[in-house]
């Protein structure tokens, strides 16, 4: 009953992790940027050709939230019924 908690939990976590906007910003460094990061200073930058990187950089993120969370339910176990 724990792993699949445990996993669930795991999965979620990272999925939420990826889209951290504010703790990443403040802790990333310009050398080493984040998608959420570097999403949000293409959104700042004027120009279809910044608005097109980051909506393609968007789509990225999202994209690997779906796969992340795709393989965490996959990997649940399954349901144990004491019924």
């Amino acid at each position: 009953m724990l792993a699949r908690s445990l996993g669930l939990a795991i999965g979620f976590a990272f999925s939420t992790s990826l889209g951290e906007f504010g703790a990443t910003s403040f802790l990333s460094r310009p050398d080493h940027m984040t998608l959420p990061v570097a999403i949000g200073r293409l959104i700042s930058r004027p120009g279809a050709q910044s608005y097109g990187m980051a909506m393609a950089s968007s789509v990225l993120l999202a994209a690997m939230t779906v796969i992340v969370m795709s393989v965490a339910e996959r990997l649940r176990p399954p349901e144990v019924t004491s019924w």
